[in-house]
């Protein structure tokens, strides 16, 4: 039998092997760690001036839902845990599509589109090669499209709408950023319809496949088209799009949405509004709903002001595409 030295002895020895390898497996995780967080921020994009920041944390639903049946929907902080490879599906209007560089076509050579751009930072930020196939984001966005259904301009008379169907049955992930053309008189019925709207384009993806996780995304906010500013002096709406719809209804249509349907929601509306000029400029336009006669200077503020971010009013610029992929990347992944 083994003495009481020899044994002590041994517990030492085991102790320090222990200690060895636990430091050993430390320094190692946090090697690997570094290296994804210096690969993330080589393809961070170009941040937007915020009020502070506290302004960095998005509205998420973050609501249990009740329906036990749809928790399998949220992703939110999760992406990088589900089996690769994953495809992602952005559906959406004119704004998701951009400038159509996903499919070779530059409508507008200054544009970009975030779909482009999420696929980039979503394999930085799981660390997968750039040039892989591990996560694949397909742009569905179709240019003047509305959510609601009755119109010409439905999604849902698309050929993407039939190709997003068709790709849904093997996609982890719906992204769904729809409203900015429902908003327009013709188009626009009430909130608590648009709601609806979208609770059914959710079920009736699900029903193709219940894996499905989604994301719903309110729309960035809209501003007069800063060429006809400039030139006019006259506050007006590309489209007749109208902003207080986006931000009083619409907004609040999607978060609704989202909690029926136990989807996740990225308030990207929220996240421009944060920030001092946009907010700003809201408040302007509201004060200045009769539409009167702008001096030059004041014109000239309040085109140089949109332009930063839309180049008509209503469609990002490149920079802005970056920033909703960046926001969007960071709140799927956690990283």
């Amino acid at each position: 039998m083994m003495s009481t030295r020899n044994i002590a002895s041994f517990g030492i020895v085991f102790l320090i092997v222990g200690w060895c390898t636990y430091t050993i497996f430390l320094n190692n995780k946090n090697e690997k760690e570094a290296s994804r967080d210096t690969q993330h921020s080589s393809t961070a994009a170009p941040q937007i001036r915020r009020t502070s920041e506290e302004a960095r944390v998005v509205d998420i639903n973050h609501k249990q839902v009740k329906n036990t049946d749809t928790s399998h929907r949220q992703i939110i902080g999760h992406l990088c845990s589900l089996s690769m490879p994953l495809s992602v599906l952005c559906i959406g209007d004119s704004i998701t599509y951009g400038n159509g560089s996903h499919v070779r076509k530059k409508e507008r050579d200054h544009e970009g589109n975030y779909p482009v751009a999420l696929e980039k930072y979503l394999r930085a930020a799981c660390g997968v090669r750039q040039r892989s196939n591990d996560i694949v984001v397909t742009n569905l966005g179709s240019s003047g499209k509305t959510l609601l259904d009755g119109f010409k301009q439905s999604y849902k008379n698309t050929t993407l709408y039939k190709t997003a169907v068709k790709l849904a049955a093997t996609a982890h992930v719906v992204i769904v950023m729809l409203g900015t053309n429902d908003s327009k008189p013709r188009h626009w019925r009430s909130k608590e319809a648009f709601a609806s709207a979208l609770v059914d384009f959710v079920e009736h993806l699900s029903t193709i496949n219940e894996k499905l996780k989604f994301v719903l995304m309110t729309p960035p906010p809209s501003f007069p088209d800063p060429r006809v500013v400039r030139r006019l002096q006259k506050h007006t709406m590309l489209g007749n799009i109208r902003p207080v719809i986006i931000r009083n209804d619409i907004r609040v249509a999607v978060m609704s949405a989202a909690e029926r349907t136990g989807a996740d929601v990225i308030d990207i509306f929220g996240e421009f509004d944060t920030m001092d000029d946009l907010h700003s400029l809201a408040g302007h336009l509201e004060e200045n709903k009769s539409g009167r006669q702008l001096d030059e200077v004041e014109a000239g503020h309040v085109a140089t002001t949109i332009q930063q971010y839309f180049h008509d009013g209503v469609h990002p610029t490149l920079e802005s595409h970056e920033f909703i992929a960046s926001i969007v990347a960071h709140e799927l992944t956690g990283v």
